[in-house]
Formats: C-alpha cells, structure tokens, sequence
C-alpha cells in the first residue's frame, strides 16, 4: 500500500525561490506552489496542506492578510512565514497571528529542513518574542558580518 506524502503550499512570487522549495522538499512532501494570494487559498480550499511556507511580499495582498485568511478558514495548517525583508516586529507580529515560524531569506537547505523538524515533528510552540529576536539577531550579524568581510576583502585585494 502506497503511503501519501503529506502536502506544502509554497506562496512566493519569485520563481527561484519556489524552485529552490521543490528540490528542498519533493522527497518527502507533495510541494504545491502559487505566486499570489488568491492562488494560494484556491489550492488550500482544493487540498488542505499540511503546512504553508508564506512570503510576505506577495501581488495582490500582504502575507499577513493571507496568515489572518488562512487561520481564519483552517486554523490546523501550520505556517511559516519567510521574507527577504527581515523586520522583527512584522515577524513577532506573524507569530501573534498564528503562525508557526518564521524564517528570512536567504535561508539554506538545513534551515528549511531544522524549520520543518521544529513546526511538523516536534510539534513545537511557536517561538517565544525572546527566542525570535535572539535568532533574528544572529542572522543579521551573520549576513553583515559576511558582506563586510566580502566588502573587506575586495578593498584589501587592490592595497
């Protein structure tokens, strides 16, 4: 007998970013994608996912309208929201709302995969404001510290 995986909606306009999920996720997930609000909640009425990755920049509405929308119609989904835009308020502000997670880009395949074990495995509340902004700083310092490295090192290569 023939185990279903279970089923992630991937909400994101940007194309690379809905690629990268699929290859991150197809093994043990059916991976369903929309770029926009109202595709995003067509498919959730057609086929309840399990768990929703959600960008907050989306055409047609914010991530957060979708979050409240989602909650609202099927609470049990879990969401994790993602931006490119990191803001800590707006990502203390999704996990008020409901959300499971929330993850900034660029991530990796370990953090989507850590992020997964955390929001579908373990069961695990959502963070708490304190666990979020301590992760959300160590992110901030790790990207800075790499593009001043990178800007460091191109200024000492022609010294």
């Amino acid at each position: 007998m023939k185990q279903t995986k279970p089923t992630v909606l991937i909400v994101d306009d940007e194309a690379a970013i809905l690629e990268a999920f699929q290859v991150i996720l197809e093994d043990a997930f059916d991976v369903l994608s929309a770029e926009n609000g109202s595709e995003a909640m067509a498919l959730i009425k057609k086929k309840t996912p399990a768990l929703v990755f959600l960008d907050m920049r989306i055409p047609g509405t914010s991530g957060i309208d979708l979050l409240r929308e989602i909650k609202k119609r099927k609470p049990r989904i879990k969401v994790i929201m993602e931006t490119g835009y990191p803001d800590l308020d707006l990502a203390l502000r999704s996990i008020e709302l409901g959300a499971s997670e929330y993850i900034t880009k660029p991530f990796g395949v370990q953090e989507v995969q850590n992020t997964l074990e955390n929001v579908l495995e373990l069961e695990e509340a959502p963070p708490s404001r304190e666990r979020l902004a301590a992760r959300w700083l160590t992110k901030r310092r790790a990207t800075f510290g790499r593009a001043f490295s990178s800007a460091s090192a191109g200024a000492y290569a022609f010294s």
